[in-house]
């Protein structure tokens, strides 16, 4: 039997047991419920800043079977508090006690189990959206004087990330200036999910990213990082690709593009490079065979390949190059080889190019651009003191058109054909500004259309001096004839003009010619289509849109007409023959004007002159008209062909024909008649009909005459 003081004593050792672990217990459940105090946290606090980081957390507790956890933890920048770091929801703390007691260092590792982080990308604007790093599993260990990361493994950007590896002295965080530069990672770390450029494919896995590093940040130069990332079946912001490989080492303060290798179903990209922040010589060197039109719709460059298709994949080399000299400059080196593609529904069958650039230089050399119709081959250099350039194209002039930029095909007269044109030019000048060229060539068309008007050869030289481009003296074929003289165009103001241009062609032609839809309408005279009148020219138009000082002109032409074999005037609704007609006509700013017109019409003459203002609303066309010895039978017989009058006519008028429906004509003057009688008198309406009509309409004209 035990004494009873044992007894006693085993009683009294229970109770304290019990009675210690229910302060255990309730310090254990205020720790998990409560948290530590603030001089508790102060104390974790200061841990951290002897390690280089500036924390905060809101709430220190004790997990039983965790250890110390911190939880809503914020790290800042040290040397400013209102700039966050990185935000995390909880983490596990390891302390030494025994280090603790002995006022040292006592925060030993810190652990993180499917945390999530929130880093700010630019700490400058507490707007901007976050990047996201989730389900992040670390083992963090904190040795004199070193951080040693212990197989981390987290979600970031859609990329399974697995990083490990140390660094000895690391100093205050400090994060990018405000006026920095964006970083091409921050671009990508605020995009949508579906526009990442990692962004996995339905059914695919996730991207895989491997991080290792080490080294002592009191000395850059023993850092060395290593980065590898494979993906298969991503989406390059809408480009699929089958697989993607990179694979960067940072070392002696320098970065190795060791690969990237990208590729899908048709054909691939390889990049070899590297750059050195102590000199800032850099070297690239890409050789692709992928989509042109997808990689740069993917890097919002569609604009640069609008209406672009290629049939074959192109081969493109592209070299890049900075020398270590601070006075050097960097260089760009690149070909192009490609087989069948379109552009704008217009099919090629191959390009190739060689091309250079660098500040104040660049090349374009043996450009050789191919169609089923013909060639345009193209060298070009540009240096600080010259640009020159040779061009050489049998291209059809639709071919061309599809070439040029949208002002000019809207705003020149382009001739249209699917005939090869000859062209071969060579500029020279101090720079690539045509005000500041000389260029000379040669022009030879085949059969086209300008504005309309067909044309069956146009050759003629070309000469561009001091803003002036001259085509001539050119010769130019129709049907019914040739045409000869010199046109210029003026870049400045974008006038063209007409120098002893010489020409057999149909007046209304003509005009649509020079002016297209602006030629005002030369009805009812009508020239016989095999012998259209021959027309001497000088003047100006407006050809193309003037530079942004200048204004747009009116033209100012000046013809002179002789039509030996004569046109044809619809007289009571039928042609009355104009013979030897000669005329003068002027088209300026304000208005259209025949100045003198002369005929011979039924055995007599005629003679003619009208103005057709261009601004006046509603336009008002008036003039004058003079007969001489008309056969007055067959001016009757016209109009009645029952009548038997004979004798003569003679009339002097003064007219004008208001623009409304039908057309208003009035007309005074005098009149005289011989060897006739006034039963025979078939009345001056019909006569009105020989004046020119500015309007077309369908109702018949009403008639005020006055005569003497």
């Amino acid at each position: 039997m035990k004494p009873p003081s044992s007894i006693a004593l085993r009683k009294s050792a229970r109770i304290l047991f019990f009675c210690a672990l229910a302060a255990l217990l309730w310090l254990a459940g205020y720790g998990y419920k409560r948290g530590f105090t603030r001089s508790w946290r102060e104390a974790v606090f200061a841990e951290f800043r002897k390690h280089g980081i500036e924390v905060t957390f809101k709430k220190l507790t004790l997990d039983p079977f965790r250890g110390l956890v911190a939880r809503e933890a914020v790290l800042y920048e040290t040397s400013n508090r209102s700039r966050v770091l990185a935000e995390i929801d909880q983490a596990v703390l390891s302390v030494d006690l025994g280090r603790l007691a002995r006022k040292r260092n006592f925060l030993t590792a810190l652990e993180l189990r499917d945390a999530r982080l929130s880093l700010p990308i630019d700490p400058s604007n507490p707007s901007a959206q976050p990047l996201k790093i989730e389900h992040l599993r670390a083992h963090l260990f904190f040795p004199d004087q070193q951080v040693r990361v212990q197989q981390a493994e987290a979600l970031v950007l859609g990329c399974r990330l697995s990083a490990q590896g140390w660094l000895t002295h690391p100093p205050t965080l400090q994060p990018a200036q405000p006026n920095a530069p964006r970083s091409a990672w921050r671009t990508w770390a605020q995009l949508p999910p579906q526009e990442l450029p990692t962004h996995k494919t339905h059914g695919s896995t996730s991207p895989r990213a491997q991080l290792q590093f080490r080294g002592d940040l009191s000395d850059p130069q023993s850092i060395l990082v290593s980065l590898r990332i494979s993906a298969d079946e991503i989406n390059l912001r809408g480009y699929p690709l089958d697989s993607a490989e990179l694979a960067a080492v940072w070392r002696n303060e320098s970065l190795e593009l060791q690969e990237l290798a990208l590729e899908d179903s048709r054909g691939k990209l390889r990049a070899t490079g590297h750059w050195d922040s102590k000199n800032l010589s850099a070297a690239l060197q890409i050789e692709s065979t992928l989509d042109p039109v997808g990689i740069a719709h993917a890097l919002s460059l569609s604009h640069w390949t609008r209406g672009l298709v290629f049939l074959q994949r192109p081969s493109i080399r592209v070299q890049f190059e900075k020398p270590p000299a601070p006075e050097s400059h960097p260089t760009l080196l690149g070909s192009i080889e490609s087989g069948p593609f379109s552009l704008h529904d217009t099919p090629f069958q191959s390009l190739s190019a060689h091309f250079s650039h660098a500040p104040n230089h660049w090349s374009l050399r043996d450009a050789t651009l191919a169609h089923p119709s013909g060639s345009l081959v193209a060298n070009l250099l540009h240096t600080p003191d010259q640009f020159r350039a040779k061009i050489t194209s049998t291209l059809p002039p639709d071919v061309l058109l599809v070439l040029l930029p949208d002002a000019l095909k809207t705003s020149a007269p382009i001739p249209r054909s699917s005939h090869p044109a000859r062209i071969e030019l060579e500029i020279a000048g101090p720079a690539p500004d045509p005000l500041r060229c000389t260029a000379w060539g040669l022009l030879k068309l085949g059969p086209a259309r300008i504005h309309d008007v067909p044309i069956e050869g146009f050759d003629c030289p070309i000469l561009l001096q001091n803003g002036q481009a001259i085509a001539g003296p050119f010769k130019l074929a129709r049907n019914e004839g040739t045409a000869s003289g010199t046109l210029s165009l003026d870049l400045p103001s974008g006038r063209t003009f007409l120098h002893g241009i010489d020409i057999q062609l149909h007046l209304g032609d003509l005009l649509r010619l020079l002016l297209a839809e602006n030629a005002p309408s030369l009805a009812p005279f009508q020239f016989a289509k095999a012998s259209p009148p021959l027309l001497h020219l000088e003047g100006s138009v407006q050809t193309t849109q003037p530079a942004k000082a200048a204004r747009s002109s009116p033209p100012s032409l000046t013809f002179l007409l002789e039509a030996p074999t004569g046109a044809s005037v619809d007289f009571a609704g039928k042609p009355v023959p104009l013979q030897n007609l000669r005329a003068s006509l002027t088209l300026t700013p304000s208005q259209f004007t025949i100045e003198t017109l002369h005929a011979q019409l039924l055995g007599g003459s005629a003679q003619l002159q009208a103005r057709l203002p261009l601004h006046s609303s509603p336009p008002l066309l008036s003039g004058s008209l003079q007969l001489h010895a008309l056969r007055f039978g067959e001016l009757t017989r016209l109009h009645h062909p029952a009548s038997r009058a004979e004798g003569s006519l003679g009339a002097s008028l003064d007219w004008s024909i208001a623009p409304s429906d039908p057309p208003q004509v009035r007309a005074s003057g005098t009149a005289s008649l011989s060897q006739t009688h006034a039963a025979e008198w078939p009345g001056f309406a019909p006569l009105f009909q020989l004046l020119p009509a500015p309007l077309q309409t369908s109702s018949e004209p009403r008639h005020h005459a006055s005569l003497q």
